[in-house]
């Protein structure tokens, strides 16, 4: 079964301070026991947490335990435009744009004109 990797899930200083934006998302699991559709399931339930949708920006095998070998790694990113954060995932995928004034205002009025998105 897929599971998010933590690094310092075992780290008893960090116990008592949550994170309120995650970093990016690491899913280990193995290819013979887990479906593509089953990782990305554990991505979204973590990046909800913040509110937040992910985005796939690789993979590798170098993080991971050895029965669950592959590490996909996601970030978190804002589902809408935040005028505060000034940041979105790219619609070609794989990073994070950074926005200037114009195109927040931009990226809002076209929210504003298509609400369901």
């Amino acid at each position: 079964e897929p599971y998010v990797f933590s690094s310092s899930e075992f780290d008893r200083r960090s116990l008592a301070r949550p994170a309120n934006v995650p970093g990016p998302v690491q899913v280990c699991y193995s290819a013979a026991a887990a479906s593509s559709d089953a990782v990305v399931r554990v991505a979204e339930e973590e990046c909800a947490k913040y509110g937040k949708t992910p985005q796939a920006i690789g993979q590798d095998i170098s993080v991971c335990p050895m029965a669950t070998p592959i590490a996909a790694h996601y970030l978190c990113c804002p589902s809408t435009v935040d005028p505060n954060l000034r940041y979105r995932c790219s619609a070609g995928g794989g990073k994070v744009e950074r926005l200037d004034n114009d195109q927040v205002r931009e990226a809002l009025a076209a929210e504003r004109r298509n609400p369901s998105r």
